[in-house]
This record gives C-alpha cells, structure tokens and sequence, in this order.
C-alpha cells in the first residue's frame, strides 16, 4: 500500500481507496444508485462518463480494526508534471440539512460563492520554463474576485508563456458544456459541496503553427479511449487529486475514433485527451424522487464556469 493520507490509499493495482467515514455514507449510496448493474434510468449511466469508475468497498486492518474504504478508479494517470484545479461548483455548498452553524461556515468561506457560482479551492501549475510547480493553496484562492477568475485561469494553463494552450480551454469548455447537457436534463439528483477536477500535462509539448481545438460533438455512445497506467495521488482542500487522464466523454464511437485518427494525420499537438474533467466528492449529493426538478444550483455554477472560461479562451484567440 501507499499511504500519504490515512483517508486516502493507493492499493497494489494503484486504485484510490477512500476512508468511508458515518458521514460519507451518502457518497457510497450515490456510487452504488450510478454504478448498479442496470441502473435506473438512462441519464444514470451517461454520468458514468464523468465520474471515476466505481468498484465497491474493501475492509483493511489498520492494526487495531477493520476500516472501510471506497475504491474508485484513479481518475487521473500518466501526467509527467501535473497541473490540476479543483473548484466547488453551486451558488450554494450546503445541503438542505445542513444545521445552521454549518451554513454559516460555509456561506463565510468565500464570500463570491453566491455570485460567481463557484469557487477555486487550489491550484497547482507546473512552470516548464522554469521547470518548477506552484501551488497556490485555499488562502490564496479565497481572496480570487469575480473580476479577475479569468486571469486566474489564465495563470492555472500558464497562457503568458504558452499561449498557444489556449486549445486546451477550448477543449475543457466544449467537455463542460457536455455536463451543461447532461445538467439541463437530469432532475433526480441534487450535489451541493460537489468538485470539479480539471487536469492536463504541464511538460506537454504543443507547436504553436499546429496547434488547434477539436469539435467534441455527441452525447451518446461514448466509450472510453483511454486506458491508461495510474500513478500518484495528491490532495488540496481536501479532495483527492489524481495523477492521470479522464476518458472521453460525449463522443460517439464513430465520431471519437474518426476525430483521433485526424489527430494523429495531422500530428496535431492537442486533442480531447489533453485535458481533464472529473466530477468527484459526493458526500452531499442527495436524490431527489418526492419533486423532481433541475439543479438549478449547480447549473447556474457551471453556465458561470464556462462563461468565464470563455473569456478566458477569447482574450488569446488572436495570438
């Protein structure tokens, strides 16, 4: 085993093993809802393909009891020098049974949740000119204003230095408007306190002349791509952070297999594996049968996230 965290453990086939904690209950109940044989309803299985892979619990001795762990797919393999971003997406990261002294903690934890939609809990960027990584922890990332998240993004894809990484944006805009889809549909589930982890390889190498974004296009039979070795695990604000690479979503197996191999015949730099999209902590994600109804919490979160994202891609669409 590799142990770094007792709540988090890399088992001997480098799968994430979770503590599962009296008030984690809830996140094993969502994997299971998702995760069954023949879920429920279709929009069940298509968020499979944001959610890292799910594979029950396991028990494991810590010398004096049996402690049990969710195991989850390492979401994020293979990435030489990691840049990763975790944000917490919601006008609200609090639940409807959340006491009052949890409400208020929460709602004085950033002050531009209400209004931005979302929040940056940590970042980390690899500087490959400098060849050193930064990490810019929750005390930094709480004093990030609406005004200026997009230079914030800017800074996390290190645009100064490459701008030709503004593919990459486009990209993560066009897998989060795929969640956009899948949010504006479903009305069963309910995620406050939820993270989005956004990762790509800081020691890639792009070629600014061929550099160029993809049309992601799709949302149905889409297939896993990438099957790729798993190393690392790393951890801000208390969310798991993996070392690796999301598969693709939203792409269907004939559009996805033809937009590679036009990848590869272009030897084009960047394409939908680049970067990362996960959907991952659900301790408070509830669902919803009495009134079904959209998350209109989260998506307003995720419309603001891609707007901002947007203007990020735009201020270096002319470089």
């Amino acid at each position: 085993m590799v142990q770094d965290d007792p709540c988090f453990m890399l088992d001997d086939h480098d799968h994430l093993l979770k503590l599962l904690e009296e008030k984690s209950l809830g996140e094993k109940t969502f994997y299971e809802a998702v995760f069954m044989e023949e879920p429920e309803n279709e929009e069940w299985f298509e968020l499979r393909r944001f959610l890292p892979r799910y594979y029950g619990t396991v028990a494991i001795f810590n010398g004096k009891v049996d402690l049990n762990y969710l195991k989850i797919d390492n979401v994020v393999s293979h990435l030489k020098q990691p840049c990763i971003m975790d944000l917490k997406v919601g006008r609200k990261t609090f639940d409807p049974f959340a006491p009052p002294d949890k409400v208020q903690r929460e709602l004085i934890r950033y002050k531009y949740q209400a209004q931005l939609g979302f929040r940056i809990t940590g970042f980390k960027v690899y500087k490959a000119k400098i060849g050193r990584t930064e990490l810019f922890d929750r005390f930094h990332c709480k004093c990030i204003k609406p005004d200026n998240v997009v230079e914030t993004f800017i800074q996390f894809f290190d645009l100064e230095d490459y701008p030709e990484r503004k593919g990459l944006v486009d990209i993560l805009i066009q897998k989060l408007q795929l969640l956009l889809k899948w949010f504006e549909k479903q009305t069963r589930f309910k995620f406050f306190r939820t993270s989005l982890l956004i990762s790509y390889d800081g020691n890639m190498q792009l070629h600014p002349d061929r550099s160029q974004s993809s049309k992601i296009t799709g949302n149905k039979g889409i297939e896993d791509f990438t099957n790729v070795s798993r190393k690392n695990i790393y951890k801000l604000e208390g969310s798991e952070y993996l070392n690796g690479k999301f598969n693709i979503t939203g792409i269907t197996d004939v559009i996805g297999r033809e937009l590679l191999k036009e990848h590869d015949a272009m030897n084009n730099d960047v394409n939908p594996t680049d970067v990362s999209v996960n959907m991952i902590d659900f301790a408070h994600t509830f669902l919803d049968l009495d009134s079904p109804s959209l998350d209109e919490n989260y998506l307003f979160g995720l419309r603001s996230l891609i707007y901002n994202l947007e203007q990020c891609r735009n201020s270096y669409l002319n470089m």
